[in-house]
């Protein structure tokens, strides 16, 4: 059960945490001048592995949901970007009479695919050793 925590007990916990892959009650019996001991009753009072694993499970989930929103956002601007560019080149080729060519298409849509992650060119990869077999077996040989 956990006990009374004092603040110097709330901040001898914080510093740990933010200690990370460095973490050990060593460093913060230094930090807070204090022997070695009273940071392994203060850890074991308050529990400070088991915190310590849900402390960090909720700061990587919080970080892990800021980066995929920022990503989101991200992504969201650059194809509105890219639907403005489509859209005003339209406009321009309507005002000024410019003819878009086949290779100016395939470009945008490329560059498209690329900011949202999908490939820019597809290649079929045959197994001639296993078509081979597979028609053997349709056809019974």
């Amino acid at each position: 059960m956990k006990r009374h925590e004092t603040l110097r007990q709330k901040e001898a916990y914080q510093y740990y945490l933010y200690l990370g892959s460095d973490r050990c009650l060593k460093k913060v019996s230094k930090k807070y001048k204090v022997v070695l001991q009273t940071v392994r009753n203060w850890s074991a009072k308050q529990q400070w592995k088991k915190r310590l694993e849900t402390d960090e499970k909720e700061l990587y989930d919080s970080l892990k949901n800021r980066y995929r929103e920022k990503w989101t956002n991200r992504m969201e601007k650059r194809l509105k970007t890219i639907d403005n560019s489509i859209d005003l080149f339209n406009d321009l080729l309507d005002a000024k009479g410019l003819k878009l060519s086949p290779t100016d298409f395939i470009n945008m849509v490329k560059l498209e695919n690329l900011l949202i992650g999908e490939p820019t060119e597809r290649t079929d990869v045959i197994d001639r050793k296993k078509i081979a077999q597979e028609m053997d077996e349709i056809l019974g040989i």
